[in-house]
């Protein structure tokens, strides 16, 4: 029962960015769980010290800054 309790807190709303004023939500999708700063979605895989239902306001901004100007490579980019 009370994992199905944590799973319905799931999107959290954490707070909004200093810097933006833009909302940030973690949330799980198809690829895992991640955090979301406007049309910017940041993976939580690679980190083991977060998980979806406790992070907090601070982690998520410095996962998203940390990040920030990080441009995933097409496919084509890749094969180069």
């Amino acid at each position: 029962m009370d994992k199905a309790l944590k799973y319905l807190e799931i999107p959290r709303e954490l707070g909004e960015h200093p810097e933006t004023g833009e909302k940030i939500i973690a949330s799980v999708g198809p690829y895992g769980p991640y955090v979301k700063h406007g049309k910017n979605f940041q993976s939580l895989k690679k980190y083991d010290d977060v998980s979806v239902y406790d992070i907090e306001l601070e982690r998520a901004v410095e996962i998203i800054d940390e990040n920030k100007g990080k441009k995933k490579k097409s496919k084509k980019e890749k094969k180069k």
